[in-house]
């Protein structure tokens, strides 16, 4: 279940960014974390 959740704040993430044209790196720079630990999330 908690595999579930986190693949959808993942891909609410992703699409919020896309939403506001912000690339991976840029937005890890706007929250202070790198943008591999990013694309993890995502």
């Amino acid at each position: 279940m908690m595999h579930n959740d986190l693949d959808s704040l993942g891909e609410i993430l992703k699409a919020a960014r896309k939403s506001n044209n912000l690339t991976r790196e840029q937005l890890a720079e706007r929250i202070n974390i790198s943008p591999r630990y990013l694309m993890s999330i995502e």
